[in-house]
């Protein structure tokens, strides 16, 4: 089923959040390919419940309830996986499925507040921070700490190849790139410093 997916890609992003360990997102991108060519429908443009079988009627979910709705967890998950590794199928395929129910978001609010905080990362102002350098997990953990909605908060405390932390490794330095859409302003080495960036 498309929740076991969906759920455990969203798990293993938040532990590559609060540990940096890219295992987890390697795991949560292996996830959602899996997903994709099980259960993505390139027609309606929304991804299945279940996996096809001959005897069950294949059904897809879109309202959010006590449970997020699976298509909203996977229009989430996209959206991190896209923004991290830089990859824009990813990003349109979560575009996509946030259009598929817009005119509903706001019709019946209340079943859709988990798409209501997906539509936020495309229609208000959404930041990246990436954090690069020995102190990057202790800065990190201080950013989480505050209320800081829309923004993703990553960390690396060695060189990496990811695209959101390609090339930004500086040897006894720890920096904070404040960034949206992969466009990144000039380094700080302060908290008070990308605070600042923050605000728009």
């Amino acid at each position: 089923m498309l929740d076991d997916y969906a759920f455990t890609a969203e798990a293993c992003i938040a532990a590559f959040e609060i540990s940096g360990d890219e295992y987890y997102l390697n795991a949560a991108d292996m996830i959602i390919q899996r997903a994709i060519h099980t259960f993505y429908d390139v027609e309606k443009e929304l991804f299945y419940f279940n996996e096809q079988n001959e005897l069950i009627v294949r059904t897809t979910e879109v309202n959010d309830n006590v449970i997020p709705s699976t298509n909203s967890a996977m229009a989430h998950v996209l959206h991190s996986i896209g923004v991290i590794n830089g990859n824009t199928y990813y990003l349109e395929l979560a575009e996509n499925l946030i259009g598929k129910v817009q005119s509903n978001i706001s019709t019946y609010p209340s079943g859709h507040s988990n798409w209501a905080r997906a539509q936020l990362k495309y229609t208000m102002p959404y930041f990246e921070l990436a954090i690069v350098g020995t102190d990057a997990e202790k800065i990190a953990q201080q950013l989480q700490s505050k209320n800081l909605p829309n923004t993703l908060i990553l960390f690396s405390v060695a060189p990496s190849n990811l695209p959101i932390f390609a090339n930004r490794w500086v040897n006894d330095k720890t920096l904070i790139y404040v960034c949206r859409l992969g466009m990144c302003q000039l380094p700080v080495e302060h908290l008070s410093e990308a605070l600042a960036l923050l605000k728009v």
